[in-house]
């Protein structure tokens, strides 16, 4: 069986190109630092931003080192947490760096 292979004009196909590609996200997201808020990471997950593990982050944000946004219906026990990207960020960067000469 032999394959014929017509010329691109013919196809209605455009050259190819070794040239990356600027494409959109499928869903439209944004990057998480663009992001006004983020949600918490899952249980034993770690946040994208930061490596923090979901409890360091509510415990830091319970004791307002930065803004949390808690969303639930009404007489509802279960809901979603927010946090503010740029009060999360700005705090992050304000703690001092951890390095190996000040771990020992």
């Amino acid at each position: 069986m032999t394959i014929k292979l017509e010329p691109s004009a013919k196809r209605g196909c455009q050259e190819l190109t070794a040239q990356p590609l600027n494409v959109p996200a499928a869903n439209g997201a944004t990057p998480l630092r663009d992001s006004e808020t983020f949600r918490l990471p899952k249980p034993s997950a770690r946040c994208p931003l930061s490596g923090l593990s979901r409890t360091t982050i509510l415990e830091h944000g319970e004791a307002g080192d930065f803004k949390l946004i808690r969303l639930r219906k009404r007489g509802s026990q279960r809901g979603i947490v927010l946090v503010d990207t740029k009060s999360f960020l700005a705090w992050l960067h304000g703690q001092p760096a951890v390095t190996k000469e000040s771990q020992q």
